[in-house]
């Protein structure tokens, strides 16, 4: 493993970008290496200075915790606009959860959306499975559990667990579809097997 990190501190320092990221990764979750933080954050920087996206979303999502650097929101927003406007699908969903959760005062879902339907027309599924929520709860969107199931079923799809329990309770319930308990069971046993605990305990009620 030794060598391994020796090569690919080689391959990092000539600028080859999958190994800064493979590198950047093992630093930041302390995998095969002793976890550092501020090494990591170093890594990805060096990504961002050659232009990837993820080395950009990476970064952003470190200011936004504040790991490895201090804490940042400013500068985390910055860096997911840029990821974002590099293709990285997920940058669009973050700026669109943090105007739902952490904006300064009421949560402005107007502008959560904009960014999720950015997201959503790459197929990011966490942002399919937002704009399902903001349709379930009528929030920023008319309320339509019809249209809200669609969503769901399209990000469940996609293989996002939340989404494969929602899929799983609406057929359940009959909510935005007509009541199916098989379908519902199928939906819930996908959900279950990704570790969803929810899903598993509903299976045990049926």
């Amino acid at each position: 493993m030794k060598e391994d990190v020796i090569n690919l501190e080689k391959a990092a320092l000539s600028g080859d970008i999958p190994a800064i990221l493979e590198l950047a990764d093992m630093y930041r979750y302390g995998d095969g290496v002793k976890e550092d933080k501020e090494k990591a954050v170093e890594l990805y920087r060096q990504g961002a200075g050659l232009n990837d996206p993820y080395s950009y979303w990476c970064l952003a999502d470190m200011y936004y915790y504040g790991e490895g650097v201090d804490k940042s929101i400013d500068n985390a927003i910055q860096l997911f606009q840029t990821a974002a406007e590099l293709g990285q699908a997920e940058a669009w969903t973050a700026l669109g959860a943090y105007f739902v959760e952490d904006s300064p005062g009421a949560p402005d879902y107007e502008k959560a959306i904009y960014y999720y339907k950015k997201a959503a027309d790459l197929n990011e599924p966490h942002a399919i499975h937002n704009i399902g929520v903001c349709l379930s709860n009528g929030e920023g969107l008319p309320k339509s559990d019809e249209m809200a199931f669609q969503q769901f079923l399209n990000a469940a799809n996609l293989g996002h667990t939340e989404a494969k329990f929602k899929v799983g309770w609406c057929f359940l319930h009959g909510i935005g579809m007509n009541q199916d308990k098989m379908q519902a069971i199928n939906w819930l046993e996908s959900a279950a097997l990704d570790g969803h605990e929810e899903a598993q305990e509903t299976l045990k009620k049926l």
